[in-house]
């Protein structure tokens, strides 16, 4: 290998194939095995119930498939979108309720939090269940259509679930007492 990088066409200009001591190609790069790193996988169920039982865990599986548990009493569904199931999906529901009558100084909240936070979305609706209480909702959709190494699959996950109970708990003191059902 030499040791000058130029172009013997053209002196001035560096020469692409020939690399100086200690660096590395594009290609080794792009080769995820040269460094020990992983390709990107494409997302799967059994990969994220993986890591959940991975994590210590515990969550059941719904109807569709997909893990549901209680985050520090708040339910957590992770689901998959999308026409391949390529967008994992970490919607949780606050364990509170809030009452209706309530609605604006929610939804001030909740406007004032979207606006001043990147993530996690979050929203309220009524539910049929309890049409005089509105629940409150986080959301963090990521798009794995190119697949994931573990480490991506394993931090979005976890941060989704931060970013929702970071959000309750600054939710719940934020709320007057008069809205705590």
């Amino acid at each position: 290998m030499s040791t000058q990088n130029t172009n013997s066409s053209d002196p001035g200009k560096l020469d692409p194939t020939i690399l100086l001591p200690g660096t590395v190609s594009y290609l080794d790069l792009v080769n995820p095995d040269k460094f020990g790193r992983k390709a990107p996988e494409p997302l799967t169920k059994e990969r994220v119930i993986e890591h959940l039982a991975d994590r210590g865990y515990r969550f059941s599986i719904d109807d569709d498939g997909d893990p549901v548990g209680v985050w520090d009493q708040n339910l957590v569904w992770f689901m998959f979108l999308g026409t391949d199931e390529n967008f994992l999906q970490v919607r949780a529901r606050w364990h509170r309720k809030v009452a209706t009558l309530e609605r604006l100084s929610l939804l001030q909240a909740l406007n004032d939090w979207n606006r001043d936070k990147l993530w996690p979305k979050v929203f309220a609706r009524a539910e049929e269940d309890s049409p005089e209480h509105l629940h409150v909702y986080a959301e963090i959709s990521c798009d794995f259509s190119a697949g994931a190494t573990d480490h991506q699959l394993h931090q979005a996950i976890d941060l989704s679930l931060e970013g929702a109970l970071m959000f309750f708990d600054s939710l719940g003191q934020s709320l007057p007492p008069s809205l705590d059902d």
